[in-house]
């Protein structure tokens, strides 16, 4: 079994954070088909980045400071 570090884990988290952001650009390029990232999922996602620097989990200047 593989341990993570904590910068290991805030990577992963980054990168899916930063997958689920590129859904969500697709679905406002596509007005059609409705985003399943709502505005309250977006808040939930700024809070958990919030809470995971806080932990130290995620680097305080990450990549997803821009595109949350």
């Amino acid at each position: 079994m593989n341990k993570f570090s904590k910068t290991d884990t805030g990577l992963i988290i980054e990168g899916l954070l930063q997958q689920l952001h590129l859904i969500n650009s697709y679905y406002k390029i596509n007005p059609r088909i409705k985003s399943n990232l709502s505005l309250k999922h977006h808040k939930y996602f700024v809070k958990l980045i919030k809470r995971l620097k806080i932990l130290g989990i995620l680097p305080f200047k990450s990549v997803t400071d821009e595109t949350f």
